[in-house]
């Protein structure tokens, strides 16, 4: 397989993404002294900055890879919502299907970390379900850009703009259109993804969905296998970390892939939406489901293993890719 040359081979892909968008702020500082108040530490604040997070995140990363992407999801009428939208606007992003609720706030986390240790993290957020309004201007964004677009990416966060009306209307037309559909949520909201392409899970999460605790392979061979019983999709991938992903299929268990050890930690990276995004270029690029995820596997662990920076390039990709060639 030509890994260099599908990678080059984004910049032709159109994905519509769907979910909950969100501001992550990272407030770094030093720690020296205990509060007087409390037995806590006292941050000194150094620098702070705003990154787009959640679905906007997956919006960004597929961006990075020069692919064409349209997104759809909630903010509040606040500075959060704004500053997210401007952000959208300098990846070149439509922002016709980001709506303004003014009852609920745009999600945004807010993690302070010293000396390489978050110490706490502040959340922003309103978890209620998104109203009927709201929920059909979502999708009649979606009709308006289904036939420019080769698939659908749903990003949910669980924070109430995906909700199971919103996941049946996006796979009825997309299914009508001919588009995938690839999705990656929590446990809460898993039953909503019935009739999606892939359903894409965390180990914990797929734990808490299935009730099943991964002991050994054989439980996660049970695992993913009830969660494709439950849910009703198509194919389900469970990310684990180092030890790669499990996938499976109608007939239930595919196989596990692995990628090359590029070193580095999982603490503070976000690999599900660098999961979700590789894996649903990579089928819409006309990979089997295997080697998908083979490839979103191997993408991952390169962002776990880049030094200081945690955005990922194409050029570390391809650096990667000469150095340690997945076959």
């Amino acid at each position: 397989m030509d890994f260099d040359g599908l990678v080059s081979g984004f910049r032709n892909r159109v994905v519509f993404v769907v979910g909950d968008v969100m501001v992550d702020k990272f407030v770094y500082g030093r720690v020296s002294r205990v509060s007087p108040e409390a037995p806590v530490p006292v941050v000194e604040v150094v620098v702070e900055t705003d990154v787009l997070g959640g679905a906007a995140n997956v919006v960004s990363v597929l961006s990075m890879t020069a692919a064409k992407v349209f997104v759809s999801g909630v903010v509040g009428s606040d500075d959060s919502g704004r500053e997210l939208k401007e952000k959208l606007k300098r990846n070149k992003i439509d922002l016709r299907g980001i709506v303004v609720d003014r009852s609920r706030p745009t999600t945004l986390k807010t993690r302070v970390v010293a000396h390489n240790q978050q110490v706490v993290r502040v959340d922003r957020e309103s978890r209620g379900e998104i109203g009927r309004g709201i929920v059909d201007k979502i999708v009649k964004y979606f009709s308006t850009v289904v036939d420019r677009v080769d698939g659908v990416v749903v990003s949910d966060y669980c924070k109430g703009s995906v909700t199971s009306d919103v996941v049946e209307k996006i796979v009825g037309i997309a299914r009508k259109h001919g588009k995938i559909v690839v999705a990656n949520t929590k446990a809460e909201n898993i039953l909503h993804y019935k009739g999606v392409d892939v359903l894409v899970v965390n180990l914990d999460e797929a734990c808490t969905a299935s009730g099943i605790r991964p002991i050994n392979e054989t439980s996660i061979k049970n695992m993913g296998n009830k969660i494709l019983s439950m849910v009703g999709c198509r194919n389900v991938v469970i990310t684990r970390g180092k030890e790669g992903f499990s996938v499976f299929g109608l007939n239930g268990f595919l196989g596990n892939v692995k990628s090359p050890d590029f070193g580095g930690s999982y603490e503070f990276r976000k690999t599900d939406d660098t999961a979700l995004s590789f894996l649903a270029l990579g089928l819409l690029s006309g990979l089997n489901i295997l080697d998908a995820a083979r490839f979103s596997c191997y993408v991952v662990e390169v962002l776990v293993g880049k030094k200081g920076a945690q955005r990922l390039t194409l050029e570390d990709i391809s650096e990667a890719l000469a150095a340690k060639p997945l076959d």
